[in-house]
C-alpha cells in the first residue's frame, strides 16, 4: 500500500538503487520530480550518493504535501532517475497526503476511525475490518459512508424541519442537527457505516483490488470506486441494514432510474 502522511508534513522518501528488483550499480547521481495528480512537478532535485551505497533518501518538504481541497486523499507521485555510467534508468514511487478533514463528522464520515475500533468491542463477528491495516480500515469507512449517504431517509425518523428542502439524506447533516440526534440513531447509524465497511473488507473481491492498488474499476457501463463512492443499486449488507432500516425510505426505489 502506498506510503499516507499528513497534509503539510516532511516526508522522507529511500530510493533503492534497483529497477524491478534488479540491483544497479555505479549510481552516481539521482535526479528527482514530485508531481501532483495533475502531472505538475512542485519540487525537482538532484543527489549524489556516498560511495557504496544502495539507496538515497529524498526528502519532500511539508509546503509541497498539500491535500486537495475537498478531497480525504490526494496522491503524489515521486519520479527519479538512475544516473549510471553506462545510462539512465527511471523508476518512481507513490504517496499520498491525508487531508486534515479526511473524517470530520458528519461531514465525510459519522464515525471517527478511532471510534470504530472501540465499536469493535460492542458488536461481534467483525473480524475483517480488526484485521485490516489502518489505511484500509479509513478507505472502507469511506465508502461505507457514501453507501449509506446515497440512501433515502424517511423525514418522518428525524426531527428536523427545513424550510427549502425535505430532509432525505445523511449528507444533508450539519454539525448542530448531527449533535441534536438522540444518541441511539448516532449509535446505530455508526454500527452501520463499521459493519459495512467489515464487510467492503471481508470481500475478495475489494481486499484482491486494493492489494494491487487500484481505486476505481470499470465493467461494462458501471465504474467503481474503491476508496470513495459505492454503486448505489448495491445497497448495504444485511447486517448494516437491520440497524439503520427503520430509519430509511424504503417506499422509494433503492436504484438507478
Amino acid at each position: 500500500m502506498f506510503k499516507t502522511i499528513q497534509a503539510n508534513t516532511e516526508l522522507t522518501l529511500t530510493i533503492p538503487f534497483e529497477i524491478d528488483g534488479e540491483p544497479v550499480a555505479d549510481v552516481h547521481s539521482v535526479e528527482w520530480s514530485v508531481f501532483n495528480e495533475f502531472g505538475q512537478a512542485s519540487e525537482t532535485g538532484m543527489a549524489a550518493p556516498e560511495a557504496g551505497a544502495n539507496s538515497i533518501s529524498v526528502v519532500i518538504p511539508a509546503k509541497a504535501n498539500v491535500a486537495e481541497r475537498g478531497r480525504p486523499y490526494t496522491t503524489y507521485e515521486l519520479a527519479y532517475t538512475l544516473v549510471t555510467k553506462s545510462g539512465r534508468l527511471e523508476s518512481s514511487l507513490v504517496f499520498q497526503v491525508e487531508s486534515a478533514d479526511a473524517f470530520v463528522e458528519p461531514n465525510n464520515t459519522l464515525v471517527s476511525p478511532l471510534r470504530a475500533l472501540s465499536i469493535l468491542r460492542e458488536i461481534p463477528n467483525l473480524a475483517s475490518f480488526a484485521a485490516a491495516t489502518r489505511e484500509d480500515q479509513k478507505v472502507a469507512l469511506l465508502c461505507a459512508h457514501n453507501a449509506i449517504a446515497s440512501l433515502p431517509l424517511n423525514p418522518k425518523a428525524f426531527p428536523f424541519v427545513r424550510e427549502n428542502e425535505p430532509f432525505t439524506s445523511i449528507s444533508q447533516l450539519t454539525k448542530e442537527m448531527w449533535e441534536q440526534l438522540d444518541r441511539r440513531v448516532v449509535s446505530d447509524f455508526q454500527a452501520a457505516q463499521v459493519i459495512e465497511a467489515n464487510n467492503l473488507l471481508g470481500t475478495t473481491e475489494f481486499k484482491t483490488l486494493r492489494e494491487a492498488g487500484v481505486l476505481s474499476y470499470t465493467v461494462g457501463e458501471v465504474k467503481q470506486f474503491l476508496s470513495s463512492n459505492r454503486p448505489l443499486e448495491l445497497g448495504l449488507c444485511r447486517d448494516a441494514m437491520r440497524r439503520i432500516g427503520r430509519y430509511l425510505d424504503t417506499v422509494r426505489r433503492l436504484g438507478r432510474a
